[in-house]
């Protein structure tokens, strides 16, 4: 398989040589992949109302998968996606019990079509 190069079209998971910048532009760089927004998952061990405003607040394109999963876009980092849904951080929601994960870019099951269609929009 021919190496990606920077600025050319590519599917997800297509590792490029990140050369320049501070540790912290390369791994924001990394994350991004090439522009793109990167999909999260917020998973919360139960239902929370004012998490889920911040969720909606802060990612208005998120995919509600259940009461207590979503689905957010975001070149952020996890940890600023759990800071800002209100799970992590000095502003953390009291009662919020959850975590943020990043997707790695493939995924399979049955789910309905609205989630699929969700997945495949890179907005």
């Amino acid at each position: 398989m021919a190496r990606a190069r920077l600025g050319e079209p590519r599917p997800l998971g297509v590792a490029l040589p990140i050369l320049t910048g501070t540790a912290e532009q390369r791994l924001r760089m990394s994350v991004v992949q090439g522009g793109l927004r990167v999909h999260h998952a917020i998973v919360l061990s139960k239902r929370n109302d004012e998490v889920t405003r911040r969720i909606r607040k802060n990612y208005p394109t998120c995919y509600k998968l259940d009461r207590s999963c979503y689905l957010v876009r975001s070149s952020d980092l996890c940890q600023s996606v759990a800071v800002k849904s209100g799970i992590k951080g000095d502003d953390r929601v009291e009662s919020a019990v959850g975590a943020v994960f990043r997707l790695n870019g493939t995924y399979a099951g049955y789910a309905s079509t609205s989630l699929w269609e969700w997945m495949a929009n890179e907005e």
